[in-house]
């Protein structure tokens, strides 16, 4: 890719010259919602001026679902913000709750989740270090074994923990209250990661294989899974993988973690099917679909070529082509309608639900050959078996 986009928007003869080696393809959804404002309840949420984005979402029923968000306030959201940073709540990371187009806040205790931030502007200078609390870049993820909700989420550090939800009807098609539950929270110190940097944002629930244990997958290549269990965190690395065929773009922009995983048939076999994310520069991202193995060693075996989804919001330009700050951070499969819902962020500002067809989804996937196994050095605290902190 040469230098940084012109605007957040990417035409398809701009992509074709950014990529020109490579495959991009444009996907345009068949059915395409934004999430913001002016649904119904959220403008007693969410302070004027402020947009949503990387909602991240998990199914509740057949048809309902429960959305995470972060609420934004960048200076170049529709609609502007006013510069103000004194007129902005300290967190940068509020979370808001959309089930059913009920809407509430998440309350978080915030001093326990308080971290440094340096902005970096568009030219590459340094703005100033502010401390923010709250949560970030939350990852939304419901137990079946007891119809829990689990957030995996985190800045500096990576953590998962309990929403305590509170319904408003007997029959649960309001929410009252959302809660994260402190005593259920654990964390994942930066020295844990097994060799592979920029971890900490992008861990995502693989599958619960019960109430209390869960697998949890980051980074796609290498593919690395551990297995949590979540009342004790005692935990214990499962497999890591690496798969040859997936481009590394010069060993600098690799594939890593965005949304994860929904069970998918694909040529005969059992897979979950996730979505990675490649960060070019801080405002171009482009995505991948893949696919990891059903059981161990949950390697990858699919793969699509790099893809964004056509633009639709605010941002959107009258040409074919895309929004250059995409990312894809939640991911379910309705098997009754044949499709695959993904849920995105569109540049730090908007927040947009898309329906992709089940049969384009598999139709992009390439088999890979054979992904190596690889043991990966754990730092002194992930020795299996260990606790992870509270």
């Amino acid at each position: 890719m040469h230098g940084y986009p012109p605007s957040f928007f990417a035409s398809s003869s701009q992509l074709a010259v950014w990529f020109s080696n490579l495959t991009v393809l444009v996907i345009q959804p068949s059915s395409l919602t934004f999430l913001g404002p002016s649904v119904a309840g959220l403008e007693h949420v969410i302070p004027d001026h402020y947009g949503l984005f990387n909602p991240s979402l998990a199914r509740m029923t057949d048809d309902k679902y429960l959305v995470v968000a972060r609420v934004s306030n960048w200076n170049y959201c529709p609609s502007s913000w006013n510069g103000d940073w004194n007129s902005t709540p300290q967190s940068l990371s509020e979370i808001s709750l959309q089930r059913f187009r009920s809407v509430v806040p998440i309350e978080v205790s915030h001093h326990l989740y308080r971290q440094k931030l340096q902005e970096v502007w568009p030219d590459g200078s340094l703005g100033s270090t502010r401390i923010i609390e709250g949560i970030e870049d939350a990852r939304l993820s419901r137990n079946p074994f007891d119809d829990s909700m689990w957030m995996l989420f985190g800045l500096r550090t990576a953590y998962i923990g309990r929403l305590d939800l509170d319904s408003c009807s007997e029959s649960g098609m309001c929410l009252e209250s959302a809660r994260l539950n402190d005593s259920t929270v654990w964390s994942f110190p930066e020295e844990w990661q097994p060799g592979v940097s920029h971890a900490v944002k992008n861990l995502c629930v693989l599958v619960f294989q019960s109430a209390d244990v869960v697998l949890i997958h980051f980074k796609v290549n290498p593919s690395v899974v551990l297995q949590l269990k979540l009342t004790t965190g005692v935990w214990t690395p499962v497999a890591a993988s690496v798969s040859p065929s997936l481009q590394h773009f010069d060993g600098v922009h690799a594939d890593r973690g965005g949304a994860c995983c929904v069970d998918i048939i694909v040529e005969g076999l059992t897979t979950f099917l996730g979505v990675a994310h490649i960060k070019f520069n801080r405002y171009f991202i482009m995505h991948r679909f893949f696919a990891l193995r059903g059981k161990s060693p949950y390697d990858v075996v699919h793969y699509s070529a790099l893809f964004c989804l056509q633009a639709g919001g605010a941002f959107s330009s009258s040409l074919v082509g895309c929004d250059t700050l995409q990312f894809v951070a939640g991911i379910e499969r309705d098997a009754a309608e044949g499709s695959v819902i993904v849920s995105y962020g569109v540049n730090d500002c908007e927040a947009a639900v898309a329906t992709v067809p089940e049969a384009v989804v598999v139709g992009m996937l390439t088999s890979t050959e054979r992904s190596r196994r690889v043991d990966l050095p754990f730092a002194s605290r992930g020795e299996a078996g260990a606790r992870l902190q509270k």
